[in-house]
């Protein structure tokens, strides 16, 4: 599939290079390369100690010397974008609560679906013993979840969240109930994908 698509992307840059107009904004700031290398730094350490905890355990020295070298950085950078003419990431928008509310619940958020859908996966994968496309099948119910969320956020956004009805529970639990007839809808044709 990759290699039929090759040509397609070749005549789509050559035209994208003969008919689209070039366009920059004059008003663009430099970038930020100094809070560009310590992020870099920053997110490198921190991904590098993640990784390789479980295998030097969490208390070791080694894990720990690396958590410590991300929050030394992390204070780096946040003195960085402070002093930064064009910050990369302006750090006192977080002085507003509202902002950092939001911003902490996104993280949370995020932080519980992509732990969900990696430990759902290893759960029909190893325990229930289903082949990927089984496994996808199952899943996605929990994708198209996401859709009315998103069109609910569109809508909280045009008319502000007082318009919306607030956080209704009862939908979500329905959701998880019926997601969960799903999973154990899984027949003896489920079980492999072959």
């Amino acid at each position: 599939m990759f290699w039929a698509l090759v040509p397609v992307a070749l005549v789509a840059a050559v035209l994208g290079f003969l008919l689209v107009p070039e366009s920059r904004d004059p008003a663009v700031p430099a970038l930020d390369l100094r809070g560009l290398a310590t992020s870099i730094a920053l997110l490198g350490a921190l991904v590098h100690t993640v990784i390789e905890a479980p295998e030097r355990g969490w208390g070791s020295g080694n894990t720990l010397i690396g958590f410590a070298i991300a929050l030394v950085l992390t204070v780096a950078f946040v003195a960085v974008e402070r002093t930064a003419e064009h910050p990369m990431l302006d750090v006192r928008l977080f002085t507003d609560r509202r902002f950092s509310a939001a911003s902490g619940a996104v993280t949370v958020a995020f932080f519980a679906l992509s732990g969900f859908i990696f430990l759902i996966t290893q759960y029909f994968q190893v325990v229930r013993e289903l082949g990927p496309l089984s496994t996808g099948a199952r899943i996605l119910p929990v994708a198209l979840s996401i859709v009315p969320a998103l069109q609910r956020q569109r809508r909280a956004a045009r008319d502000g969240a007082a318009h919306t009805g607030g956080c209704r529970c009862g939908r979500p639990r329905m959701s998880v109930t019926r997601w969960c007839r799903c999973i154990r809808m899984a027949g003896p044709c489920c079980r492999r994908d072959g």
